[in-house]
């Protein structure tokens, strides 16, 4: 019996030593983890990513003749009342761009500014604020 005592008074000893938040972050730093700020990186779903993916290789091997009548636009995002906030997460070097690590991101929302450009092989043409 009092075996068994005293390994459940151990176990109880673990568990609070493990509840320390620096305890915590002190075993996940031995084991390889760091704390990082999550990278956000635009929502595409697996049907677009297929997409995505087909018109690249649909596109890789295009001339240069075929670039210069392209046109690209773009877009930014400009929060006007502060950033969208951080995400801390636990993660090994070199993991960053995987899923468990990133924040997914929308283009919509309210207090921001969104500037769209558009731009080619001879230049960027005029932006526009929305």
């Amino acid at each position: 019996m009092e075996n068994r005592k005293e390994t459940t008074i151990e176990k109880r000893k673990l568990v609070i030593k493990l509840s320390n938040e620096e305890t915590v972050r002190r075993v996940l730093r031995k084991t390889g983890y760091n704390g990082r700020v999550a990278r956000k990186k635009p929502l595409i779903g697996k049907r677009n990513r297929v997409k995505r993916l087909k018109f690249a290789k649909e596109h890789i091997l295009k001339p240069q003749q075929f670039w210069n009548e392209v046109i690209f636009g773009d877009e930014c995002k400009f929060n006007i009342f502060g950033r969208d906030g951080r995400l801390m997460v636990w993660r090994k070097p070199n993991t960053s761009h995987h899923p468990k690590h990133t924040t997914p991101t929308v283009k919509h929302g309210g207090g921001s500014v969104m500037i769209l450009g558009v731009y080619g092989c001879v230049g960027g043409g005029k932006a526009s604020i929305h």
